[in-house]
């Protein structure tokens, strides 16, 4: 693999409690993806050699990452990453990394062409000594993850500090302090994580535009 530069009333119910407007396109099963169908004025085939460029541009080897490439009906279908982690955190515990990996079709017909992004995980490396121990997560789960966070931290600001203990007031502040930190950092990954595929989305219908018929 070669890297690049719930249901809808509980996603809604996370999203009230993580205080983020953004929420990742599912389709019917609930699954993540980003899909379109794009109208345009060039034929399927300007269109299918506009879509192996973007590729090679943008993923620096097209052999290494596309999957199926179908020439009759022009589709091709890859497996990519996102060059730069999102998250690269030195601490105690070791180097944190998180980084996603993606599923990408293109179907391309006379003056139009669909995008199909899925299989959309977010996979986190913790090094340890040179060892790599990874595990994947949906955006699902993240979110997930960013509420609990947010209930944490809601719940420690709750606490009545007028009746705590000078050291009693200090641990909790020190407990806050960390707890909006690490929900804000969870939640600034998440954006930057949908944002990563928005970018994308935008980098292909700028190259499907082409009309190159030197």
């Amino acid at each position: 693999m070669k890297k690049i530069i719930l249901p809808l009333f509980l996603i809604s119910s996370f999203l009230a409690k993580s205080q983020t407007s953004i929420e990742f396109p599912k389709d019917e099963k609930g699954h993540t993806i980003f899909k379109e169908i794009v109208e345009s004025e060039l034929d399927s085939t300007t269109l299918f050699s506009n879509a192996k460029n973007w590729i090679a541009k943008t993923f620096g080897s097209y052999k290494k990452v596309v999957q199926f490439e179908d020439d009759k009906d022009l589709k091709i279908i890859l497996k990519g990453e996102s060059d730069i982690p999102i998250r690269n955190i030195i601490n105690s515990a070791g180097v944190e990394k998180d980084y996603l990996t993606f599923t990408i079709t293109i179907e391309c017909k006379d003056k139009r062409y669909r995008y199909i992004i899925d299989d959309i995980e977010i996979q986190h490396t913790l090094t340890v000594l040179g060892i790599d121990v990874k595990n994947s997560i949906s955006t699902d789960e993240k979110l997930e993850n960013i509420g609990a966070k947010k209930k944490k931290l809601d719940e420690l600001n709750s606490i009545d500090i007028s009746k705590l203990k000078k050291s009693e007031k200090e641990n909790l502040l020190n407990d806050i302090s960390n707890a909006d930190n690490a929900y804000k950092t969870d939640l600034l990954i998440y954006e930057k994580e949908y944002n990563t595929f928005i970018q994308l989305i935008k980098s292909l219908k700028e190259r499907m535009k082409i009309n190159d018929d030197f």
